[in-house]
């Protein structure tokens, strides 16, 4: 391996070879935004990615629970690594980190619309704890879409 590379596999399980990428974010944030998507989401299998000072977080584009009742009734497996493995994921939500000394984030959504296709800020910055508190809420839900 390159001195100053590193081998980095995103989301949907591409592989690269990449520059070391600054840490601007604590391995105590993303431990922050994984527990708030367990306890504040029906998304159970969203992945986390961190990138510089952003923290994105991506849902799976099948429904995983669905595709694995019609596995079982074929007498197919149910293993849920295989699941992993096949699914795609987009991503939807961001936390960006705006101030260094006071760890305040920003929160974007990814937008939809013809017209714009891009991430929208959502909310005030604020503290981490709060911006997952608040947002993460509404992955998976019509109320995403309402978000400005």
């Amino acid at each position: 391996m390159p001195q100053g590379f590193e081998i980095y596999e995103n989301p949907n399980a591409q592989v690269f070879l990449r520059r070391k990428q600054p840490k601007l974010i604590t391995d105590e944030e993303l431990a922050l935004v994984e527990e708030g998507l367990k306890r504040c989401t029906r998304q159970e299998r969203c992945r986390v990615d961190v990138r510089k000072a952003i923290i994105t977080v991506f849902t799976p584009d099948q429904n995983l629970d669905e595709i694995g009742e019609v596995m079982g009734l074929l007498g197919g497996l149910k293993d849920r690594e295989v699941f992993d493995r096949i699914a795609s994921y987009t991503p939807m939500l961001q936390f960006v980190l705006t101030n260094e000394k006071q760890r305040t984030f920003i929160t974007r959504r990814y937008c939809f619309l013809g017209s714009v296709d891009d991430w929208i800020e959502i909310g005030r910055p604020d503290s981490l704890t709060t911006v997952v508190k608040k947002f993460v809420r509404h992955l998976g839900q019509d109320s995403f879409y309402d978000l400005y």
